[in-house]
């Protein structure tokens, strides 16, 4: 599709009332973004894994995996980004908005207590819904559900990686399945990702700023371009990995019933945190610390394979 055809679809949205609940769906992705990612400091300076001994960090994780099951298993499952994309191409957005209820309050204990995934999945379907929320209540079609679900997502990215043009291209991107879909709500989810920012940053007064701080790389030489192919193929592969690996676990963990299963996850998350430290919390918090220590090829071995247990894990 050509830009002038992208940007026709915009101005139809606009036109057909779309400009207040685009702002809408940002303004209330980027409010909820704030408290989520406020609630979740609170929370990691009680629960986290840098607060507690090995031992008593596991003891926390088989805590909070018992108050998981339990709160899964009053409200019900708490869904999935997956199924939230399934359900963007079919229905136009959410199909359970009530799968909310139990999934704020256990990605925030899992994610504060160290588990291996971070705030981006539970957050972007929490803002996701919101926009279908909105759409269904302003009797939109399905065309304008989907572009309103777009852009809560896109709020969501942004507010974590305080990016609003990568973020609402993040959105889109993770839809595609066979080359590029819903063009048409590019420029919503860009304007739905610079408001959300907006009201995130005044409500949380962080101000901004970049996610991590390297230091500058110096001088760029043609032997850096085939480095960077390397190390492309190592990150697919990597990728790959993770894939199969999580499938594994999938069919292991699939064996134990719905309430244990959070258990024994809490307990073999502690048990791995324990072994090492890099197997607990999200990648964001440990890459600017890694270039901090200069860790052994063994080291970083087992760092990667505690890293790659506990996000599968998770």
């Amino acid at each position: 599709m050509r830009i002038p055809e992208v940007i026709d679809r915009a101005v139809i949205q606009v036109r057909r009332g779309m400009g207040p609940a685009v702002v809408v769906v940002g303004a209330a992705g980027g409010a909820v973004g704030a408290v989520y990612v406020g609630l979740l400091h609170v929370l990691g300076g009680v629960l986290g894994p840098e607060h507690h001994s090995g031992p008593a960090q596991a003891a926390i994780l088989v805590t909070v995996g018992a108050a998981v099951a339990l709160i899964t298993r009053v409200w019900g499952e708490t869904g999935n980004t997956e199924l939230l994309v399934d359900n963007i191409h079919v229905l136009g957005g959410a199909e359970d908005v009530s799968a909310l209820r139990s999934l704020l309050p256990t990605s925030l204990l899992c994610v504060a207590s160290g588990a291996g995934m971070g705030p981006e999945a539970p957050l972007v379907q929490t803002t996701g819904t919101i926009g279908t929320v909105v759409g269904a209540r302003g009797g939109r079609s399905t065309d304008d559900l989907r572009v309103l679900t777009i852009t809560g997502m896109a709020a969501g990215f942004t507010v974590l990686f305080g990016a609003p043009l990568g973020s609402a291209l993040f959105a889109l991107e993770i839809l595609h399945r066979r080359g590029l879909q819903y063009y048409e709500a590019l420029l919503p989810a860009v304007a739905g990702s610079l408001w959300g920012y907006a009201v995130y940053l005044g409500l949380s007064g962080l101000g901004i700023g970049s996610v991590w701080s390297f230091p500058s790389v110096g001088e760029l030489r043609t032997v850096d371009l085939a480095l960077a192919v390397a190390i492309g193929v190592i990150g697919a592969l990597g990728a790959a990995v993770f894939a199969r690996v999580t499938r594994w676990w999938r069919r292991v963990l699939g064996l134990v019933s719905t309430s244990w299963r959070y258990v024994l996850g809490g307990l073999i998350l502690g048990l791995l945190g324990w072994w090492s430290p890099y197997a607990l919390t999200f990648g964001e918090v440990q890459l600017s610390g890694l270039l901090d220590v200069r860790l052994g090829a063994g080291a970083l071995a087992v760092a990667v394979l505690a890293k790659l247990l506990g996000t599968t894990v998770t």
